[in-house]
């Protein structure tokens, strides 16, 4: 389930063959005032750039969609900065013979002045009895 509406977040993410829950899916939306610009949702998948929680984080976003069987074209989201000019996109590739998703990342500095950025994702997972995290060497 991913939100447009609300900066291109990633609310969902189901695995279809047992019903589970991959990332916390947070069942009501309610905004804190976390970050640069105001609100912050808690739960699924959050894309914070070029700081911080992103400003943009509780904004429609630009938003473009292909059918599942053209899966290697992502559902794309753009935002650009108010303040420096600069635009970042990601894209959400789902595949329908695979059991992982696949984001492609870009940012681009649309000024002549050298621009810094933070780019990540904040994941929100339920954590429980069964839980585990690798991480690897």
């Amino acid at each position: 389930m991913i939100l447009p509406e609300l900066g291109g977040r990633i609310h969902r993410l189901i695995d279809k063959t047992n019903g589970y829950d991959l990332i916390y899916h947070q069942a009501v939306i309610k905004p804190a005032l976390v970050g640069l610009a105001g609100p912050w949702v808690s739960g699924g998948i959050e894309f914070n750039w070029p700081q911080h929680h992103r400003p943009a984080t509780y904004m429609p976003v630009d938003t473009t969609l292909s059918s599942i069987r053209t899966a290697r074209q992502p559902c794309g989201f753009r935002t650009t900065t108010r303040w420096r000019g600069m635009k970042g996109m990601h894209g959400v590739c789902l595949y329908p013979d695979r059991a992982y998703m696949e984001l492609k990342v870009r940012a681009y500095n649309r000024t002549d002045d050298v621009q810094t950025f933070l780019w990540w994702a904040n994941v929100a997972t339920r954590v429980h009895e069964r839980y585990q995290s690798f991480f690897p060497a």
